[in-house]
């Protein structure tokens, strides 16, 4: 009777572990379904606010070149007719440039929400972001390019190998441009070099081996901002130029593999001549044409 009873229990238990087993799977598919809904619905929501902000930078852009525009189509209406008026008392009326030549541009309507956009891509810790970040930090207003600023320093030391296929040319461009700026934050540069020795390629070279030798002005500018003190200041441009030759090294060699593989996978050339290969044989004995084909005859 014991040995039916325990036996029935084991078969309770092998009942009850077969349907628990059932049960956490299905808690897992379940699992992985929101996981996967809620990954659709951010990715559907970067795209958004990226696409948003690469309309208002573009936006942006075309404002800038009508402004100034603008600006020079006054200041040479300005200059006709000062010059016409006044012959060559044309700079006494000097003023006159500042009234009507610089004049009031239409006002930056859409700074808030370009500003907006880039704050909404910047909430997202995702590699794609850096692109939209790093173009609106090029052509971006101040308050965008801040914004841009504290965004790519948390998100370009993120970067890995293998999101290098996520940055797109207007992203590398972006990045790149920023090696070119004197008003750069250490950090941001430092998360470029960074950046680049993951994802970057031979179009970052250039940049990278001007940041190996860093132009005086750029310490110049970081100590008369008063930011550092002059000791700290020696030492970052030291591990900048650190930086930038490990990147520059990395970048090299990535090149050069790059070179190496388009070496490989070309295609063979011939370099024998096709009708060297077509020319018929000439020479051999001269025997006439019909020996050659004459049977031959059985020997007695």
């Amino acid at each position: 009777m014991a040995e039916y009873l325990r036996g029935d229990q084991d078969e309770g238990a092998a009942w009850q572990t077969g349907e628990d087993r059932e049960r956490r799977r299905l808690l897992a598919e379940r699992v992985l379904e929101v996981e996967r809904s809620k990954q659709a619905a951010a990715d559907a929501e970067l795209r958004r606010w990226t696409a948003a902000l690469e309309a208002e930078i573009a936006s942006y852009r075309r404002w800038l070149l009508a402004r100034w525009l603008g600006v020079a189509k006054r200041a040479a209406l300005l200059a006709a007719i000062v010059y016409f008026v006044f012959g060559a008392r044309w700079g006494d009326f000097w003023w006159m440039w500042l009234v009507f030549g610089g004049g009031a541009a239409a006002a930056d309507v859409a700074a808030t929400s370009r500003r907006r956009a880039a704050q909404e891509v910047a909430r997202f810790d995702d590699p794609r972001a850096v692109n939209a970040l790093a173009v609106a930090w090029r052509d971006g207003d101040s308050a965008t390019r801040k914004v841009a600023t504290d965004a790519l320093e948390r998100l370009l030391p993120q970067l890995r190998a293998s999101h290098a296929p996520l940055i797109t040319e207007a992203g590398m461009a972006g990045l790149l441009s920023i090696l070119t700026f004197h008003n750069v934050t250490p950090a941001l540069w430092m998360g470029v070099l960074r950046a680049l020795e993951q994802v970057g390629d031979s179009r970052a070279i250039p940049a990278v081996k001007r940041m190996v030798n860093l132009p005086v002005q750029v310490s110049v500018a970081m100590r008369m901002a008063r930011t550092f003190e002059p000791a700290r200041i020696d030492r970052v441009m030291e591990e900048l130029q650190a930086a930038a030759r490990e990147t520059l090294a990395a970048l090299e060699e990535r090149a050069e593999l790059e070179r190496q593989r388009n070496l490989l996978l070309r295609p063979a050339q011939a370099a024998v001549d096709d009708e060297r290969l077509l020319r018929p044989a000439t020479g051999g004995t001269g025997s006439p044409t019909e020996q050659l084909l004459r049977p031959g005859e059985a020997s007695g």
